[in-house]
Order: structure tokens, then C-alpha cells, then sequence
């Protein structure tokens, strides 16, 4: 069994918005700008089961759809977060125009808390053209992201949090 979950782009955050500006939330997704050689963090919370009817949830890909104002604009840095539990981090330079991104994990996860991707976003200028004027801003839209889930054999209720603890009678039904 699998499945895919995915979120509107308008759940995202921006870290510090003292590093990026002109951030906007709106039906379209979270719209935020950067100045000149600025980047900053954007984290967006993806839809996570835990356990479902006593079975372990296992991520095996995350997604992200966003679009980007020109060449100069671009992601640097993905990572990927169960809790504190950071599951994968890539440097990798993307952007330029419209990002439909799938990443497939390396090594499937077993969920443990709520998955969450951040992403690094900025200009990177004098690397994709020449150098844009200091007043020149780019842009990113997250438009959504998701994860695909699969599923391990059937749990004992005993190492499912917050089911350990029942009384017989309460699991008797």
C-alpha cells in the first residue's frame, strides 16, 4: 500500500523575514523576495501519518512545486526533517523558471513525528549571468509539496505511543 499527501504552498513559513522580503501569503502559495547575494530559510510542513490502523508510515519521496521571477533566483540547499531528526539534506543548485521537483529518497524513513522540508532560497547572481544591479530582487512561489508513504508489517500496540499504556478493557472491543 502507498500513498501521496501534499500541501498548499501557503502553509510555508519564511524563517527570518529580515532575509527575505516582500513575503506574501495568497491563494497562489507563499511568495517571498530576496535582494542581491541574500538568502533565507522557507519550511513547509508536509502532511504526515504517523501510524495508521497500527501500521508504521515510511517516507520514500518528498515533493516540491514552485516558480521562480528569473535566472538569478535559485534554491541551494534542500533538507528534509522528521522532528529534529534531519532524513536528508542535498546542496544542489535549483531554479530558473518553474520547479515540479521529486526527490526519492535514498533510504526510505519510518516516520516517527511530523515530516517538514526546508529549503535555502536566494540570489545567485554572477553564477547563472552577469551581476544584477544592487536594487534587482527575485522571487519564489511555493506552490505546493508533498511526500509519498508506504507502509512496514503491522506495529504491537506496545510501541505505538500513547496506546502502550491502555487498560485490557479499552483494547477488548
Amino acid at each position: 500500500m502507498a500513498d501521496a499527501f501534499w500541501v498548499h504552498g501557503n502553509a510555508a513559513q519564511v524563517q527570518l523575514p529580515t532575509d527575505l522580503v516582500n513575503i506574501a501569503v495568497t491563494g497562489p502559495g507563499l511568495t517571498a523576495s530576496a535582494a542581491a547575494s541574500k538568502f533565507g530559510w522557507i519550511h513547509i510542513p508536509l502532511p504526515t501519518p504517523t501510524v495508521i490502523d497500527d501500521v508504521r508510515a515510511v517516507i520514500t519521496a518528498f515533493h516540491l512545486d514552485a516558480v521562480f521571477s528569473n535566472p538569478n533566483a535559485s534554491i541551494d540547499q534542500l533538507v528534509l526533517y522528521d522532528g529534529q531528526t534531519q532524513v536528508y539534506s542535498s546542496t544542489n543548485s535549483y531554479g530558473d523558471g518553474s520547479l515540479v521537483l521529486t526527490v526519492n529518497l535514498p533510504t526510505p524513513h519510518s516516520v516517527s513525528s511530523g515530516i517538514g522540508l526546508s529549503i535555502h532560497f536566494g540570489f545567485l547572481w554572477g553564477v547563472k549571468g552577469t551581476t544584477p544591479p544592487a536594487d534587482d530582487f527575485v522571487s519564489i512561489t511555493i506552490r505546493a509539496a508533498g511526500a509519498d508513504y508506504t507502509y512496514q508489517a503491522p506495529l504491537e500496540k506496545a510501541a505505538i505511543p500513547g496506546l502502550a499504556g491502555e487498560s485490557a478493557a479499552a483494547t477488548k472491543k
